[in-house]
């Protein structure tokens, strides 16, 4: 005689019968395992009970699928899903929290005043650098004139023509396309023109604050990764986990890139980001001590 694979107190579940209990299992019948349905209309003219054998068939020839009772699953599959969607939720307010923000800081940064002066070295993330080589006085819809250094952009002008705030177009936002005063700062140390040419090549346009543009190399979230108005995914993973599951995020992206140093990628990149995730690593240590 097989054992059992139903106790007293199980939950089953048939597709014929709905939901029940094992109420009883006797060992030496050829049907052990006795079942009340808890999900059977009081109207029906079916039995409350029902026995089984030891696999949960209802008939001991073959089994059937639809008569067969199984470990009811159904509560906990429900649960899986609804943890799931508060998950989606929680990322979704909080998309929804940042870009609000974001959009008010916008709003706030185009009332400022951000005019140009001829002489003015600019920079456009389409374009490039350039120097402000007239400001029309002519109450123009595009006043500042920018001739542009050396372009690596085919089919693109040498000379532009942007709004007094710096857009290309007054029908379109786009920061892809603005001009920003430049300021470059490179490692916290401030950059002339000869080493601006010199070093861009090797850095990141960073986040654009007041008139400048921030400069600084960043092997793990270069800026063609970056989109605006969207939170980083790493700002969401350290937003939705606990403390200790972001350390443990970051020591294993440590261990990872340590263990791929000098076998894959280049080494000063792969060095570049153990520093980055070290960094991140140190930062949440602290703000776990402050805490």
């Amino acid at each position: 005689m097989n054992k059992s694979k139903f106790k007293v107190g199980d939950m089953v579940y048939s597709p014929r019968f709905g939901g029940g209990v094992v109420t009883k299992v006797c060992e030496c019948a050829l049907y052990p395992i006795e079942v009340k349905w808890t999900e059977r209309p009081a109207s029906s003219s079916l039995t409350y009970y029902d026995y089984f054998t030891s696999d949960g068939w209802l008939e001991c020839e073959q089994a059937n699928p639809q008569l067969d009772i199984v470990l009811d699953e159904r509560e906990k599959q429900t649960e899986e899903n609804t943890t799931f969607d508060v998950w989606l939720n929680r990322v979704r307010d909080y998309l929804l929290t940042q870009l609000e923000k974001r959009r008010a800081n916008s709003k706030e940064k185009k009332k400022e005043d951000t005019g140009f002066k001829v002489g003015d070295r600019v920079y456009a993330l389409f374009h490039g650098y350039g120097t402000v080589i007239d400001i029309r006085d002519n109450h123009s819809v595009y006043p500042v004139v920018v001739k542009w250094d050396k372009s690596s952009v085919h089919l693109v002008e040498d000379i532009s023509t942007f709004t007094e705030d710096g857009y290309l177009s007054v029908y379109s936002d786009d920061y892809y396309t603005r001009i920003k005063l430049v300021g470059i700062t490179i490692n916290g140390e401030h950059a002339t023109d000869k080493e601006e040419k010199g070093s861009m090549s090797n850095c990141d346009v960073g986040v654009v604050a007041d008139n400048s543009i921030t400069v600084e190399y960043s092997p793990i979230n270069p800026s063609h990764y970056r989109v605006e108005g969207i939170p980083e995914a790493i700002d969401i993973m350290e937003h939705l986990m606990t403390q200790e599951q972001f350390k443990g995020f970051l020591w294993g992206n440590i261990i990872k890139y340590a263990y791929r140093y000098g076998r894959k990628g280049d080494e000063h990149d792969t060095a570049g980001k153990i520093e980055w995730y070290a960094n991140r690593l140190k930062e949440a240590c602290s703000k776990e001590k402050s805490d």
